[in-house]
């Protein structure tokens, strides 16, 4: 094994002993529906009672379900579920530095201390890994798919058969863990159409591999959403909200959190990538053979753009290294994949985002989050990080991004929650939670890292060895600063999660039967009713309102504490008083008749 190889093995064991650390010493669940929610599956498939209502894809719980049939605690449940987000980590990083190797087989030391670093440290995978969601494994799926295209690229007309299978396999499949996967598959298609050769071997083989998994995963949907108030879930996963944020606004806002946790240069890389893929596009020639392997330049009002893929994007029938070491057709591909894919996420979370009236909203991390490693990885493989047009398009990209959101801010907004904000947490923290300020912090930082690499780009020897090293310890450093504030969030959310759901052991113990516990909606938040049903998955849990006259299903009734909100009624007698919360447990058998 060389040099680079040990370190990077030695760089993927510490992240998965670092992880699983961090497991075992959290104490309890993110507060927040999500992570019940996606558990709640796994106590499912066990013998629990189906989830009453939630948007979650099933297949993070199945992954969960052999843990929670053997009668695993909830606590043990959530344990396991951040122990398979360790082995996540873990593997990002091997995807990463193998995604590397595939597209700049010469790549230098700089190259992978970047690449590793930011597999290791970026919050989409060093914070999110503690949050027992499957926003890791899709971090997972991008980067597979992303090396899947790449090697796709440089097989041949007659290889190759099992990358092709493989891939559409794959992207299916991702499509069971997180509904978000399905712009993965779009991407798929245009990179598929990038190499496609005459016969359309290739895209038969991607069938092949999506139609076996797409068997698979339609089955698990069909069964989750489906059956006992599958209705319910799958109203929950249309619903939206109103009033807030426009599309533009929240595109934009997207933009903005891609370039804050990496200072810009995941920018870089998307700004490659579409070169790439729009050169390959041009250049594509279905009858073009190894014999005539170097195109005419690119005409139109997209031939200024690509023009300094010149001729390192030649989709051919073989693809040797170019005289970089790169693999032309490998980018294409790869750059195919990447900026479809990311264009279709960007209209879906606009989309998706449009009606609310949170801040952060308007920069919200966590749907691009998951591209992040991946962008990085192709602006250091493709070389966009030293060519002087990506980085012009990538810098005014950030700043009118940033614009955009300035301007199209209206009216008071609610607070952020930090927990979407994973990679621009320091700066949201910096700016007291201003949008505006956050979206000048990026632009400052995309500013300063963008300008290093064009004096790297530009320059030679010394000025350009100090200007790249400049790239590597802000971006890391962004990365780490981001990393801490991130895990130290989590931790504490799980402390106080870890106190907001104790009376779960008096309800088993003084239920006496009763297969319903009631949840008061006065004063109560939502996610306390899923904390409660990931501690007892064996109950029927309905929210109620007393106020309202709503009966509650059982004597027992999760409620508010606080003197405004507290049930009317002498009689009610306070079983457990929540530490971390203000509701409790209530036995409200001498006020109300249940039913």
């Amino acid at each position: 094994m060389s040099t680079t190889g040990r370190w990077v093995a030695a760089a993927v064991a510490a992240v998965a002993v670092a992880h699983v650390v961090a497991a075992f010493a959290q104490a309890g669940p993110v507060a927040v529906p999500d992570v019940p929610g996606y558990l709640s599956v796994a106590q499912w498939v066990a013998g629990g009672r189906p989830p009453p209502s939630f948007g979650y894809h099933p297949g993070y719980g199945l992954l969960l379900a052999p843990v929670a049939t053997l009668g695993a605690s909830a606590e043990t449940l959530h344990t396991a579920a951040l122990l398979l987000n360790a082995g996540m980590a873990a593997l990002v990083v091997v995807l990463a530095a193998a995604l590397l190797r595939s597209l700049d087989p010469s790549a230098g030391r700089v190259a992978h201390v970047l690449v590793v670093g930011v597999a290791a440290l970026h919050p989409s995978v060093s914070v999110a890994a503690q949050i027992a969601w499957p926003e890791t494994i899709l971090v997972v799926l991008v980067l597979a798919c992303t090396l899947l295209a790449a090697r796709l690229g440089r097989v041949d007309g007659s290889g190759g058969s099992g990358t092709a299978v493989a891939l559409g396999a794959v992207v299916v499949s991702g499509v069971l863990l997180h509904p978000r996967a399905a712009a993965l598959a779009v991407g798929v298609v245009a990179a598929v159409v990038v190499v496609a050769r005459p016969g359309w071997r290739r895209v038969l083989e991607v069938a092949a591999g999506a139609g076996a998994a797409g068997l698979v995963t339609v089955v698990a949907l069909a069964w989750a959403y489906t059956g006992p108030a599958g209705g319910d879930r799958v109203a929950t996963l249309v619903d939206a909200e109103q009033g807030g944020v426009g599309v533009v606004g929240a595109v934009a806002g997207q933009l903005v959190a891609l370039a804050g946790g990496t200072g810009g240069l995941a920018v870089v890389g998307l700004a490659g990538a579409a070169g790439a893929a729009f050169s390959a596009l041009q250049r594509r020639r279905p009858d073009r053979g190894p014999s005539d392997p170097t195109p005419s330049s690119p005409s139109g009002p997209l031939g200024t753009f690509v023009a300094p893929y010149g001729d390192q994007i030649v989709p051919m029938r073989t693809d040797p290294a170019g005289p970089d070491g790169r693999a032309p057709a490998s980018l294409a591909a790869t750059g195919a994949f990447l900026a479809v894919a990311i264009a279709v996420a960007l209209l879906g979370s606009g989309a998706s985002l449009a009606g609310s009236d949170r801040a952060d909203t308007f920069a919200y991390g966590r749907y691009l989050d998951p591209y992040a490693i991946a962008l990085v990885v192709f602006a250091m493989g493709s070389g966009a990080f030293r060519r002087r047009r990506e980085l012009a398009v990538a810098l005014a990209s950030v700043v009118a991004a940033g614009a955009l959101v300035a301007v199209t801010v209206e009216g008071d907004l609610r607070a952020p929650l930090r927990i979407m904000v994973l990679a621009t947490d320091p700066l949201w923290q910096l700016a007291d939670g201003r949008l505006v300020g956050v979206a000048l912090g990026v632009a400052v930082l995309s500013g300063v890292v963008i300008g290093c690499a064009w004096v790297a780009a530009r320059a030679s020897g010394t000025a350009s060895r100090v200007a790249t090293a400049m790239v590597v310890v802000i971006v890391l450093g962004l990365a780490m600063t981001a990393t801490v504030t991130g895990q130290r969030h989590v931790a504490a959310v799980g402390e106080v999660a870890a106190g907001q759901a104790t009376g779960a052991a008096v309800v088993a113990a003084e239920s006496s039967g009763a297969m319903c516990l009631a949840h008061d909606r006065g004063g109560v938040p939502s996610y306390a009713l899923w904390l409660y049903r990931l501690a007892l998955p064996d109950l029927e849990h309905r929210r109620v309102s007393l106020a309202d006259g709503d009966r509650p299903c059982s004597p027992l009734v999760v409620a508010s504490t606080r003197a405004d909100h507290r049930p009317g009624c002498a009689e009610a007698e306070l079983l457990v008083d929540e530490p971390q919360g203000s509701w409790g447990v209530w036995d409200l058998s001498g006020c109300v008749v249940h039913g």
